[in-house]
């Protein structure tokens, strides 16, 4: 039921992260076919592209920080210098790995452990998709 819980937490409610991105993604590819569809109709076929969209996964960030940091750097500050950005890349690493060996971290309480519990239930149970 954990992870039931979690889902739906995530979909909706103070979470609702998981349908605003896939919502984003969908918005950022019409975007791109609006774009291109432009072009082609100002005869614009090799033009550069002006919508650029960087997906990074928390994965890449959590396994390889100061690799990923520096591939959002790269895309998000491309005028930059790259000893500059290898710079917030290799401090990003640092802070991240001192959060991560902390001993004085901030657990966050898991979604089935906090006072919404009963309300997720029955909004799964009921739910057409996630319900039984």
């Amino acid at each position: 039921e954990g992870i039931q819980l979690a889902a739906t937490h995530m979909m909706r409610g103070r979470g609702g992260d998981l349908t605003r991105m896939a919502n984003n993604i969908i918005k950022l590819r019409q975007l791109q076919e609006v774009e291109e569809q432009v072009n082609v109709a100002e005869h614009q076929l090799k033009a550069p592209k002006r919508i650029q969209v960087l997906t990074l996964a928390t994965d890449d960030f959590t396994y390889e920080p100061r690799e990923t940091a520096s591939r959002f750097f790269d895309f998000a500050l491309g005028g930059t210098s790259r000893e500059s950005k290898e710079k917030m890349a290799v401090k990003y690493e640092e802070r991240f790995n001192k959060t991560l060996n902390s001993t004085h971290r901030v657990h966050t309480m898991h979604i089935t452990k906090g006072s919404d519990k009963a309300y997720l239930e029955e909004y799964m149970r009921s739910h057409e998709f996630f319900g039984r």
